[in-house]
């Protein structure tokens, strides 16, 4: 739990804060990890943002005297501890509420995987910038995520030097119009961190069963890789999550390849070529309907999602928005790509998250194996 403080007058906030409004006083954030619960209530009546019940309303309570409202699907008395314990699971998903700080919940979810970097790695971020579009939209990832993760790589000993964003748009997509719209760019500039064009790297080519991906260099070169899409509906395919990011470290030549044959099946094979990456799904806005693109609607999620295994994380966000399985998560499964099935939860529960998002328009049905 977290409190900004006044240095000179005590008054607190409960989001950050630069200088005390009242006495322009210095702020201190305060931290506080041991909580306990000191009321709560039972909501038995649904509602479009809490469709399953009966649910509980906890106030916690932690050793600074902050309190904050919190929902769960589990019982607990007045005067329990509250605890959220972190899994060394590599199949793990963690689902953290964004109450008033990207940056907390981003942290929280790394923490509760137990997930941290090597301060000597060089790191590539994959966001999503498919298309010129504003942050509101929810097309792209939220520049607030993108900050938030470098800020941690910083605080945990990455030098800026070896932080590198990558992605590449659609084809038509002018790059350099795209980066400045999404405030992407402005990130960058920021912390002073290099942003590649992957369409413009060289690629590698990678065999698995049938199929022949050219990667960029880029995404193999790097000690660890850091997949932060934006999770979505997707009229083609179900959703999009963290695979289906993954699909533009191909060259444009062999996206377009892979659609024209059985998307479903080379995307889940993609996983075999690509090395093992870390996602942080930003459902900080999320999108619902006819997407990924400018026919889709916001969905206002508020969550951060992380986890080692991508299938694991692309599961419990079909789970949790209340949707079908994407298709492709059954290939992958087949695959041994990643766990569709008995997948651990820390942080949020789902049951305690899950929000009904509207379903895309059934497109033609794609061919399976």
């Amino acid at each position: 739990m977290q409190r900004w403080v006044c240095r000179k007058c005590s008054k607190k906030w409960i989001y950050p804060v630069d200088r005390c409004i009242y006495c322009k006083g210095l702020i201190t954030k305060e931290e506080g990890h041991r909580l306990k619960v000191v009321g709560f209530t039972k909501v038995f009546v649904p509602s479009p943002m809490h469709p399953i019940v009966p649910y509980n309303i906890l106030i916690l309570e932690d050793e600074n005297g902050n309190r904050i409202p919190h929902k769960t699907m589990r019982e607990y008395k007045i005067g329990d501890k509250y605890e959220e314990k972190s899994s060394k699971n590599e199949h793990a998903v963690s689902i953290v509420k964004v109450k008033y700080d990207v940056l907390e919940a981003v942290k929280k979810s790394l923490a509760l995987i137990g997930w941290a970097p090597k301060k000597d790695a060089r790191i590539l971020l994959k966001p999503n910038i498919e298309d010129s579009a504003y942050p509101y939209q929810a097309i792209t990832t939220n520049p607030q995520v993108i900050d938030a993760v470098i800020q941690l790589l910083k605080v945990q000993g990455v030098p800026v030097r070896n932080i590198t964003v990558a992605e590449q748009p659609d084809p038509g997509v002018d790059i350099k119009k795209a980066l400045e719209r999404t405030e992407i760019w402005q990130v960058c500039e920021k912390h002073k961190v290099r942003f590649i064009n992957l369409a413009d790297t060289e690629f590698e080519k990678k065999s698995v069963e049938k199929y022949e991906f050219e990667i960029s260099k880029e995404v193999l070169d790097k000690d660890a890789i850091i997949n932060i899409p934006v999770l979505k509906t997707n009229s083609l395919i179900g959703i999009s999550g963290a695979m289906e990011n993954m699909r533009r470290c191909l060259s444009s030549k062999n996206q377009e390849a892979m659609l024209k044959g059985n998307p479903l099946e080379a995307l889940a094979y993609l996983h075999k070529a690509l090395p093992k990456y870390l996602t942080i799904g930003d459902g900080t806005i999320g999108m619902q309907g006819d997407g990924p693109l400018q026919n889709g609607e916001p969905a206002f999620l508020n969550l951060i999602l992380a986890s080692r295994d991508p299938v694991a994380l692309d599961m419990v966000f079909c789970e949790l928005a209340m949707l079908p399985a994407a298709p492709y998560l059954k290939l992958a499964s087949k695959a041994s790509i990643g766990q569709t099935e008995n997948i651990e939860v820390v942080g949020d529960e789902v049951e305690a998250v899950k929000f009904q998002l509207k379903a895309p328009r059934a497109p033609k049905p794609l061919k399976e194996v």
